[in-house]
């Protein structure tokens, strides 16, 4: 395939021709068009106080949980962080099959 027909394929436009991906497609488009809108007309200084008062109030109930977590004697686990460093340590270790095997079984109980 010469360069100019492979590109013309991968440009080529999809069409939808089902009635209820259509309404769908034009509900969406309605939708974000309202929402931009609605966003024109936001006071700027009241949006960014309302984006405010939310991290703050994120803010709280997370130090609230730590501060709870630390008075029961319980220690939060981040398991976000621990599986993708596993996985890190998983890749620089390939050929260790003995850790590959009890990470495994370990992953298999939970």
């Amino acid at each position: 395939m010469d360069f100019n027909r492979r590109e013309a394929f991968l440009t080529r436009r999809i069409y939808y021709t089902d009635p209820q991906s259509m309404k769908k497609r034009q509900a969406c488009q309605e939708a974000m068009l309202n929402m931009r809108a609605a966003r024109q007309n936001i006071d700027p200084e009241l949006l960014n106080g309302a984006r405010q008062a939310i991290a703050d109030g994120l803010e709280r109930a997370r130090t609230a949980r730590e501060q709870a977590a630390a008075e029961a004697g319980v220690v939060p686990v981040d398991r976000q962080k621990n599986l993708s460093v596993i996985m890190q340590y998983l890749e620089l270790n390939r050929n260790n099959q003995a850790l590959l095997g009890k990470v495994k079984d370990l992953m298999t109980e939970a």
